[in-house]
Order: structure tokens, then C-alpha cells, then sequence
């Protein structure tokens, strides 16, 4: 997912400014332009530069230097960095920019979550899509009218569906393979509990108590099933048991 790349230029400059904000603004100005002509470290240095040379007393607002910042760390996948530095944009009194830092948080946090995902890790991803979906409402409160946010704030939750849907499948899983057991189709129960097994880790992530029921009844199961398989004639399991009734040839 990629950031809100939108560099704020310098705008509403005083007439006369002191030498030091000068300096501010020039580092911030060389910012803008290496980051337009794809100088990604250059641009990282100057809107640094910037940052370093400005003062409280200056009316150079550094929330629009730490967002520039934001966007160019994020060019160069320094993801915590720029996720400090729109941290830190939002700290100001401009609600167009405050609206797209908190915008950008999030696709820093969905961006995450997606690599969380495909990394085998649930759990941290679940987390990470929620609070993605929290810097999207915030963006979305500033500027309600954004359909980026929107647009992105769905799909997370999309996505936290898609996990609450797998916990509901393994955990029916789970019901039924419970239900061949009372009523000892061990051999059903074993195969249910075997399909798909590489699926069910991240559900299990997401769900401890479900993770140890679906152990211990595969244990069972397939303990049981075992010993069924030795004895394709033991009564107890309907799967292995004879056909009966019929003629033999």
C-alpha cells in the first residue's frame, strides 16, 4: 500500500525573516526539489536540515518539514522513520495536514499488517490492521469528505472479516470432528481435523483455546483411528466395519 505522496511546499512566507529560518526554509525548499526529481536522500538530508535550523520563534511550521520527511523515508521503506516522522507532523494546527499524516499512519500500519499476514503472523497482523483502521478515522473526523481514507479503512476491515470467518471455519471444524468422536466415527473425525491443516495456523494465532481443542482432539482421533486401523473390524467405528446384508461371490 503506498503513502499519500503529496510534498507540501513552503507557503506564506513573512517579508522579512530571520537569517536562521532562512536557512529553514532554504534546506526545506532543496527538499522539495530533490524529492520531485527522485533524490530520495537528498530530500531526507534537506528536510532534516530543516527541522535542525528551525526555531520556536520561527512561523515556518515544522509539521510540514517532519510530513515531506515522512513521505520521503517511506520512498526509501525506513518504515519506523517515517512513521515517527508523521507522528510527529500531526502535532500541528493544519488540518490538511494533520488529515494526511494520520492518512499515511495508517498505510504504514496496513503495509505492515500485509507483511505480518504473509509471514505466518496473525496475531500481530489483526493488530496491526486495527489500529490502521484507527489513523484512518482520524484522518477521515479531519476530512470527512477523503475517499482514499474510506477506500483504505474498508479494506482493512476486510480483512479483519476474512479472519473472524477463519476462526468461525476451523471452529466448525472443530464442532463436527467433536461430534464424530461422541459418536465414535473416529476415522471421520481424524480426517476432518487433517484437512487443510496447514490453514488453520493462522486461526489458531488468532484463537489460543480453539488451538488446544483441535490438538487434543486430533490426538484423540487419530490415536483411535490408529488402532481401528489395525482392526478394520472392530464394530465401534461404522467406517470400518463390513457391509452387511448383502451376498458374497
Amino acid at each position: 500500500m503506498k503513502a499519500r505522496f503529496w510534498i507540501y511546499a513552503l507557503l506564506g512566507l513573512a517579508a522579512s525573516t530571520p537569517a536562521l529560518h532562512a536557512d529553514a526554509v532554504t534546506a526545506f525548499r532543496n527538499g522539495v526539489s530533490a524529492f520531485k526529481h527522485e533524490r530520495l536522500e537528498e530530500a531526507r538530508d534537506a528536510f532534516e536540515r530543516a527541522l535542525e535550523l528551525d526555531t520556536p520563534d520561527d512561523k515556518f511550521d515544522p509539521a510540514r518539514a517532519h510530513y515531506n520527511l515522512g513521505n520521503t523515508l517511506y520512498r526509501l521503506q525506513a518504515m519506523e522513520d517515517a512513521e515517527k516522522a508523521f507522528a510527529d507532523a500531526t502535532r500541528t494546527a493544519d488540518i490538511s495536514i494533520q488529515a494526511d499524516a494520520w492518512f499515511n499512519l495508517g498505510n504504514i500500519f496496513l503495509h505492515r499488517a500485509g507483511a505480518l499476514l504473509e509471514s505466518g503472523n496473525a496475531a500481530e497482523a489483526r493488530t496491526a490492521f486495527q489500529q490502521a483502521q484507527q489513523h484512518f478515522r482520524k484522518s477521515l473526523r479531519l476530512s470527512p469528505s477523503r475517499v482514499d481514507a474510506q477506500r483504505n479503512f474498508e479494506l482493512a476491515q476486510r480483512e479483519l472479516d476474512r479472519m473472524v470467518m477463519m476462526v468461525r471455519m476451523i471452529r466448525d471444524v472443530v464442532q463436527r470432528a467433536g461430534t464424530a468422536v461422541d459418536e465414535h466415527r473416529y476415522t471421520e473425525a481424524a480426517s476432518l481435523l487433517q484437512q487443510n491443516r496447514e490453514n488453520f495456523a493462522a486461526a489458531f494465532q488468532l484463537n489460543e483455546e480453539l488451538k488446544k481443542q483441535y490438538e487434543q482432539m486430533l490426538q484423540h482421533s487419530g490415536e483411535v483411528a490408529g488402532i481401528l486401523a489395525e482392526s478394520p473390524t472392530d464394530p465401534r467405528d461404522p467406517l470400518s466395519a463390513p457391509p452387511t446384508g448383502g451376498q458374497t461371490q
